[in-house]
């Protein structure tokens, strides 16, 4: 009589390396899509990521002391106001 159990593992087997090769395939032909011109775009995108949030930061500590000159120019023109008024 013939065992059905004893030839399914050679069969899972070979569908395993199968898909295991299929996966590795997949797996180099995405690492060649990010390797572009002997540059890695990952790479790119994590220097541009750092550049944005030093950008950012930048824009922020300019704001910041673009309102403070903003608060000292308006408490100047007050002092001028009033030296105005007394003369």
């Amino acid at each position: 009589m013939f065992d059905i159990n004893e030839n399914r593992e050679p069969i899972i087997c070979v569908c395993q390396r199968s898909e295991q090769a299929a996966l590795q395939q997949k797996l180099s032909q995405i690492e060649k899509k990010i390797i572009v011109g002997g540059e890695n775009l990952l790479e790119k995108a994590e220097e541009q990521e750092k550049l944005l949030e030093e950008s950012a930061k930048e824009l922020e500590e300019r704001q910041q002391k673009a309102e403070s000159l903003r608060k000292a120019l308006e408490e100047k023109e007050v002092i001028l106001y009033f030296v105005r008024e007394q003369w």
